[in-house]
């Protein structure tokens, strides 16, 4: 059948709550609502029988922690920045900022709540030197 497609119903709902988070941010903004607490929230404000979870970490950061997830994800852009700066070699600077796109993009469906961000995150701040490199730099 033919049905009407939007933005929330392209992104399965989650847009609804993205901007329920942000709601929730306002109403909290220092110091957040609190550790899982959003969820709460979001169902007492939607009518719902049981805890509506979010879908997307930086809107749950912003909710649950207020101005700390916020600071936690401007210090994790830094991080990617410095990470995109640092390596001297083009071709580990790639696999390792691809590492951390693959990480950050992975937070806007699947939340840290999965195993793959924080371990692609940790990857993307190896530090890969070549054996000759680092064998001509003790010479």
């Amino acid at each position: 059948g033919k049905s009407e497609v939007d933005l929330n119903t392209l992104t399965t709902g989650r847009l609804n709550i993205f901007q329920e988070d942000v709601r929730i941010w306002q109403d909290y903004f220092i110091i957040g609502s609190g550790a899982g607490v959003s969820q709460h929230i979001r169902a007492d404000r939607s009518g719902a029988l049981k805890p509506i979870a979010s879908h997307v970490e930086l809107s749950r950061l912003l909710a649950d922690h207020g101005l700390f997830g916020l600071t936690w994800f401007l210090l994790l852009s830094l991080i990617g920045i410095r990470l995109i700066k640092k390596s001297t070699n083009a071709k580990y600077q790639g696999v390792l900022v691809a590492f951390f796109a693959i990480a950050v993009y992975t937070t806007f469906h699947a939340a840290t709540r999965t195993y793959l961000t924080p371990l692609f995150i940790g990857i993307s701040l190896l530090n890969i030197t070549d054996i000759k490199e680092s064998d001509e730099k003790n010479s």
